[in-house]
Order: structure tokens, then C-alpha cells, then sequence
């Protein structure tokens, strides 16, 4: 999942079906996104989006490989799901407040 950012860079964040690390601690709970599956149709299984686990993508690559068919946009993020991520990013116990700041400037927030 990648956020756009003004920089050359987009912002990705991990995207995980394996839930199970988080299913009984409410303490990592509160700093990620759970997306039930069957929310979106390219998530099929329980999904949870890690907003600390992110990865720094040039867009030059995101376009090199969308062209030559390595990288596929698969679809949106539902409604509401900034306002989401932006929920976890402040809840978040494992994330610098630099981190913090970029991810919600990014959003706008």
C-alpha cells in the first residue's frame, strides 16, 4: 500500500495477512489498520496495514515497473481509510514523531 508524497519518493507501507501477532495484544492493535477481508476485493484474508513498517519507493521505479507489467495497481483503499491510518499513525507506540509528521503531512492531517 503507497501513499503519494511531493517528494520523488512514494511511501509504502507493509501490507500483512498474518494477523496473529496482533490478535491478542490491544497494545500493538492500536497502531496499525485491520482490514477484515472481503473489505476490498484485492484483500482476501484478514489484512493489517503497518504504518511504522515503511518503505521509501522512487516513483521512477513505481513507473518503470508498472510499464514493463512487474507492478500492477490493484485498486483504492475504502472510505475513511486516511482518516484510519491517520488514527493509528497518532496511536502508535513504536513510531518516531518525525515519522509521525511525514505520514500525516502526507495525508493532509
Amino acid at each position: 500500500m503507497c501513499v503519494a508524497h511531493v517528494s520523488r519518493h512514494a511511501f509504502c507501507l507493509k501490507a500483512t495477512s498474518q494477523t496473529e501477532a496482533y490478535e491478542n495484544r490491544p497494545d500493538r492493535r492500536v497502531g496499525i489498520v485491520f482490514v477484515p477481508a472481503g473489505t476490498l476485493p484485492f484483500f482476501n484474508r484478514d489484512t493489517i496495514i503497518q504504518p511504522d513498517n515503511q518503505l521509501a519507493i522512487p516513483y521512477f521505479t513505481l513507473t518503470t515497473q508498472h510499464a514493463s507489467g512487474e507492478f500492477a495497481i490493484l485498486g483504492a483503499m475504502y472510505d475513511g481509510f486516511a482518516g484510519s491510518l491517520a488514527k493509528a499513525v497518532r496511536a502508535s507506540h513504536t513510531m518516531s514523531p518525525q515519522q509521525k509528521a511525514r505520514l500525516l503531512g502526507i495525508l493532509g492531517l
